[in-house]
């Protein structure tokens, strides 16, 4: 990029794809994809890398180095001279493939169970990795009705940023573990004591499974625990699918994880009433499965006394999007400020049969404002049945239209004078895209932090 002026320096395609290139001339109204995914660019300590997946293009994930550090500390290569790295192939798991690589890679730092003499003190050492889902199993969860059970994508697993080796200490799937019965496409990690150490992963998959995959205490050795299992009935077009990542807020008792369902595969389908859950995990020694009967089900907005004990004593609460046809959570969930936020899809008439992005008559998106501990209105969104000297927060306040067709993720930023809000991207009925700017109620003490970077 010279004076705001973008220009292509290089292109890499992965081999497996050049023998497809014909059909971006040949194939006519079929749409063939190729390299889909968001990369994701890190710094190993030496090595500056761009690793991306495929999505619907493959199975596989490349990594490229774009650039060094000398020993002068100054940045040299990269992106004018590329180098090809590594891959992680889609036998990498041994007896569980992978599935579509539709998942950013997560940069993260994790212990390695050793320490190292620092300054006369023992502090544990780190390892660089990339932690990834299984991906998506296409061949299955394309179906209208899938079969009970996926082949392939079943897994949570990381690599070395550096090599891309198997870590074999973060390597769950189907053949060690037979409760992940399902693909796996989305997870989030984190660190919950803020060390510099990740030691949480929440992952869910497209059978309605949540797992929580642990080192808390660092020693290297990470554990899996089955949280909650959505509705699961006798068949596999009755199964409510977590295809995005959950959010999570940390508590006296533990998490509070918030993940919702929807097909995002199938965003015209319209027989699935979907959910937007809330489950307490509170890291009990013994853990029985989480299921809708151990949660408080506030979809008809009735709350009283009972419904708040309930609710304090409770694993949690939860609310069916019945109120519109085939609506469906399409984005993870973003919490600030004690609210959480979300974008939800109701699909139009019409959706093309076989067309994956086919929203049929574009539908339309809304955006959900959620008091994080009991699921009622956290903002004003409906005014009409305000009293003349106060709000009134009822049902209709949880959520708000916002435009035709799928919108965006909700974006959250800090402006000048210090207010957060959040950016939506949506639709207009003559197919432009326009954002939405909300503004969040209550964020005065957010403080802003930047510095200016060459």
């Amino acid at each position: 990029m010279s004076n705001d002026t973008v220009t292509e320096a290089w292109c890499f395609t992965p081999w497996e794809l050049v023998p497809s290139l014909h059909l971006i001339k040949d194939g006519g109204s079929t749409h063939t994809h190729f390299v889909d995914g968001s990369p994701a660019l890190y710094y190993d300590g030496t090595n500056q890398y761009v690793t991306f997946g495929l999505r619907r293009g493959g199975d596989n994930y490349y990594s490229i180095k774009v650039g060094a550090v000398d020993s002068s500390g100054s940045y040299t290569g990269g992106y004018d001279s590329p180098v090809w790295a590594w891959k992680v192939a889609s036998d990498i798991l041994g007896s569980e493939d992978l599935g579509q690589s539709w998942a950013k890679p997560r940069v993260s730092d994790i212990a390695t169970g050793d320490t190292t003499t620092v300054e006369g003190q023992q502090v544990k050492t780190t390892n660089r990795v990339l932690i990834m889902p299984g991906g998506y199993d296409a061949d299955n969860e394309d179906k209208d009705t899938p079969s009970e059970g996926d082949s392939k994508g079943r897994a949570v697993f990381a690599v070395d940023a550096s090599t891309g080796e198997l870590q074999t200490k973060l390597n769950f799937n189907q053949s060690t573990d037979d409760d992940m019965d399902y693909c796996i496409v989305e997870l989030v990690d984190f660190d919950h004591d803020n060390d510099g150490m990740d030691d949480t992963i929440y992952a869910g998959s497209l059978g309605g499974n949540l797992f929580a995959l642990s080192d808390r205490d660092e020693d290297g050795n990470w554990t899996k625990t089955h949280i909650f299992q959505a509705r699961s009935e006798s068949t596999a077009d009755s199964l409510l699918k977590f295809f995005t990542a959950a959010d999570v807020v940390l508590e006296s008792f533990g998490d509070f994880v918030y993940i919702s369902t929807g097909d995002r595969a199938h965003p015209s389908e319209t027989d699935t009433v979907n959910r937007i859950y809330a489950i307490k995990n509170t890291w009990a020694n013994t853990w029985s499965t989480l299921t809708e009967e151990d949660l408080v089900d506030v979809t008809d907005y009735t709350y009283n006394s009972e419904t708040y004990a309930s609710l304090s004593a409770g694993s949690g609460w939860y609310i069916k999007l019945s109120a519109r046809q085939g609506e469906k959570v399409m984005s993870s969930p973003i919490v600030f400020n004690k609210i959480v936020f979300l974008t939800t899809y109701t699909p139009g008439s019409g959706g093309e049969e076989g067309d994956k992005c086919s929203v049929g008559s574009l539908g339309s998106g809304r955006l959900y404002a959620l008091n994080y501990l009991t699921g009622e209105a956290a903002m004003n969104f409906d005014t009409t049945n305000d009293t003349e000297d106060n709000e009134v927060l009822a049902d209709s306040d949880r959520s708000r239209p916002l435009g035709t067709g799928i919108p965006s993720p909700p974006t959250l930023i800090v402006s000048k004078d210090g207010g957060p809000r959040l950016i939506i991207g949506t639709g207009t009925p003559d197919g432009k895209i326009t954002p939405e700017v909300i503004d969040i109620p209550g964020g005065s003490n957010v403080e802003m932090y930047f510095w200016k970077q060459n």
